[in-house]
């Protein structure tokens, strides 16, 4: 018999907890779990990138239509599949998934799995909805069976926040390494790289994953190294002022906004070098799938990063905010094309090794088991 599991998340597009969420629906498919990706629907601002893309690979999806924030009738439509699906274990992804999981699955004696990507901050609280649902989800995790931080730095903070010690696991995340190993390198014709050399930051636009500072030193590497392409892969609120931002630095001719895509392998396999300046992270996807590619990285520092972007082993870090570090790093890259090589293949051998869409899953398995074997014994 088959264990059903509802993977819950509200989505703004396609980034790093979409794809994370996928690759773990997609390897615990052979585990004997049914597992359903579940879409919080925002009607005044409609996304279903993540839902599309489930049901290419496969994936069963169901969409609970939810009218802005705060909308309960939203819970109580989750609260009805759950009940009618007769779901075994409800696993929420981001504080508006937990919050309308919680309500929607607190009465039916249904265990409840958080997994924390990411910790509000300044640029992702923006209004006073969002420091509520912060205070919310802070409340509301306290009842969950297990949250599971994707980094030690996830870990503690969780812990600070009031959400119990024996409560938490952490878990790293993971890709399907196939995928990304083995694919061809089609953006490139795109973009008429030609010989041109391709560096790509791979991230939704945002202040927090700090796309100036990108651009920034981008105008200061070309000047050194002019047959380069700068390759924004990703769409976000910051679009628009970082395309004026690319005109100010008369840099247009050797910046390409990608924007959202669907062929990420592909993509990937058409950069020579990954660039992710984020002033925070938990342990983001696309350092795990550019390795997995068998790409270098140049890495802020923060977060989980330097648990994979060893320093001249898998890749080069920089401390947030230095636009010198960044440069030097990226012209290090540049100028070294046997580097490049030599820090991708073992970025690559070490997310076969450690990071693999297979070992996370059989990790969410045991933390499942666990929950639903108290449960039964209760």
């Amino acid at each position: 018999m088959h264990m059903r599991v509802l993977q819950l998340i509200s989505s703004k597009g396609h980034y790093g907890a979409e794809s994370m969420l996928l690759s773990l629906c997609e390897a615990l498919k052979p585990l004997s779990w049914r597992p359903v990706v579940g879409m919080i629907h925002n009607s005044l601002r409609p996304n279903l990138e993540t839902a599309k893309r489930a049901r290419s690979l496969g994936l069963e999806v169901v969409v609970f239509d939810c009218a802005g924030r705060l909308d309960w009738s939203a819970a109580r439509k989750i609260c009805n599949y759950l009940q009618d699906q007769k779901v075994n274990l409800i696993h929420t992804h981001g504080y508006k998934a937990d919050i309308y999981g919680f309500a929607a699955a607190r009465g039916l004696h249904i265990p409840m799995i958080a997994t924390c990507h990411s910790l509000p901050n300044r640029e992702t609280q923006s209004t006073g909805l969002d420091y509520l649902y912060g205070f919310l989800d802070r409340l509301v995790l306290r009842s969950f069976e297990r949250v599971v931080a994707v980094s030690s730095e996830l870990a503690d903070s969780l812990q600070k926040r009031g959400i119990q010690q024996e409560r938490i696991a952490m878990i790293h995340n993971g890709v399907p390494i196939m995928r990304f190993a083995k694919a061809s390198p089609t953006f490139s014709e795109e973009i008429n790289k030609g010989k041109r050399t391709v560096v790509g930051m791979i991230a939704r636009l945002a202040p927090g994953k700090n796309p100036d500072l990108f651009l920034q030193a981008a105008q200061s590497v070309l000047k050194g190294f002019p047959n380069t392409v700068f390759a924004m892969i990703g769409n976000g609120p910051e679009r628009n002022k970082l395309e004026g931002l690319v005109r100010k630095l008369k840099i247009e001719d050797s910046v390409v906004f990608a924007g959202e895509r669907h062929d990420m392998p592909e993509v990937y396999a058409s950069l020579d070098i990954v660039v992710l300046p984020s002033l925070s992270e938990g342990m983001p996807m696309s350092i795990l799938e550019a390795m997995a590619a068998g790409k270098p990285i140049v890495a802020s520092s923060v977060g989980a990063i330097p648990s994979v972007v060893l320093p001249d082993q898998t890749g080069l870090l920089i401390e947030p905010g230095d636009l010198v570090g960044l440069r030097a790093a990226m012209e290090r890259l540049l100028s070294d094309p046997e580097l490049r090589t030599r820090l991708g293949e073992e970025g690559q051998t070490m997310i076969n090794r450690h990071y693999s869409a297979d070992v996370m899953a059989h990790k969410y398995l045991h933390v499942y088991q666990r929950v639903l074997d108290r449960q039964a014994a209760a």
